[in-house]
């Protein structure tokens, strides 16, 4: 798997001006909190989705989404889900308030009695592997995403940035690259006095595309080589959206002195479709992680990578068109949604304590379609290409109410009004 982080930081400051956001009478407005139904517990990355369309998208790690829609969805409903949970279907008409609190309750696995569990999980994943064209479809499909960057100093926001993308998805039975281009963009940067260093990421989007595991070599190996790197187990069954998942659980192999990744796939047992998969690299007390990461940096300055995470869903496609044509290979699945999130330390030479850094990546498709909009070259995004340079490029002050937008810990605006307060001073 060639997907990576690219971080540049340089000793510099700069502050981009303050970006302000129309907002569109033609639009309504979601807000709410999802949490457990027993213990009050947040939902982190809970999915909400417009019941029988692909916009689909995923609270924060406070369990808030906002999700924006035309009015002519008013009469429609949303569907609220989370693996291990029954699905709440809530119409939007019953959702009024600054902040809806929608509850899930855990559910019980009923299980197929014709369905049998296999206590194989190599040969399991082995099938599903050998189903990714049959299941994710061997054409290019166009598809609109919403993605978003944010860099933290501990608490402390220091860059968000957020783009409309059109990707150009490759056929899953190639090795060829995805193409992706900025459509709107917008971002800010706040930097103190206290900041000696500014952190930027290299490639974000591509990145968000690049753990694809599904398209890409399985994580980091060759597919027909995984036993000889890897050790699986079974877990407990899940579920996802009210459907029934196989749970097989991964680790490094313990000779395995390579950095490789530990985690959990989600198999659905009637097609063997990967319908999720989460999973982290094992970069704790590991100096040579610093080299994979980090690409220019002081001279000087310490780093060390404290953890790499990483979250890929898939959807089985609600539309008429890709259950039409199955035999034109195109798949009843699709690349949904991805999150990844590095945290790392850097010190000073000569100072007593280190600052912490966490940068996060969240793309989620909002719209899917087989009639391909090819991106020019000079159009695409490339691997070395820094987002935060370019969404002034893609400014649309009155685009921005059109669109969801996935939050951060805390809800943008009032990072904006933070920002808006720091620059009045």
């Amino acid at each position: 798997m060639n997907s990576r982080f690219t971080v540049t930081l340089l000793v510099l400051l700069q502050l981009l001006p303050l970006l302000l956001f129309g907002v569109d009478e033609n639009i309504i407005s979601i807000r709410g909190r999802v949490s457990d139904s027993n213990s009050g517990r947040a939902m982190a990355f809970a999915t909400i989705a417009l019941k029988g369309s692909s916009v689909a998208i995923v609270a924060n790690n406070e369990g808030i989404f906002t999700l924006k829609l035309p009015k002519k969805n008013i009469n429609d409903t949303i569907v609220v889900s989370f693996l291990g949970y029954k699905s709440n279907y809530i119409p939007i008409s019953a959702l009024y308030g600054n902040l809806n609190q929608i509850e899930l309750s855990p559910t019980s696995l009923l299980l197929d009695p014709a369905l049998v569990i296999p206590q194989e999980p190599l040969a399991i994943i082995k099938m599903a592997l050998s189903k990714i064209k049959e299941n994710y479809g061997g054409e290019w499909l166009q598809m609109s995403s919403f993605y978003r960057e944010t860099v933290q100093k501990k608490e402390r926001y220091i860059s968000i940035n957020e783009a409309l993308l059109s990707i150009n998805k490759a056929p899953y039975n190639t090795f060829r690259n995805d193409r992706v281009a900025l459509y709107k963009g917008r971002g800010n940067h706040s930097a103190s006095r206290s900041d000696t260093i500014i952190v930027k990421l290299q490639g974000g989007p591509l990145s968000a595309l690049q753990i694809d595991v599904v398209k890409e070599p399985f994580l980091w190996v060759d597919s027909r080589e995984i036993e000889f790197f890897y050790q699986f187990s079974m877990g407990e069954p899940a579920t996802i959206d009210d459907k029934l998942f196989y749970r097989i659980d991964f680790l490094p192999l313990p000779h395995i002195k390579e950095i490789l990744f530990k985690g959990t796939l989600f198999i659905d047992p009637h097609s063997f479709a990967i319908g999720r998969i989460q999973f982290s690299m094992n970069v704790e007390r590991r100096k040579d992680a610093t080299n994979i990461f980090i690409v220019k940096s002081p001279p000087g300055v310490k780093f060390e990578i404290l953890g790499a995470n990483y979250v890929v869903n898939y959807r089985k496609s609600n539309l008429e068109q890709y259950r039409a044509d199955r035999e034109h290979n195109y798949g009843n699945w699709h690349f949904d949604y991805s999150k990844s999130e590095l945290q790392f330390s850097v010190k000073w030479p000569k100072r007593w304590f280190s600052s912490s850094y966490t940068i996060k990546t969240e793309m989620a498709v909002t719209d899917l379609s087989k009639t391909l909009n090819p991106i020019a070259s000079s159009q695409t995004i490339k691997a070395k290409d820094i987002i935060s340079y370019r969404v002034e490029d893609y400014l649309d002050p009155n685009f921005w109410g059109n669109y969801n937008s996935i939050e951060p810990e805390a809800p943008i605006e009032r990072i904006i009004e933070k920002i808006a307060k720091s620059l009045r001073k």
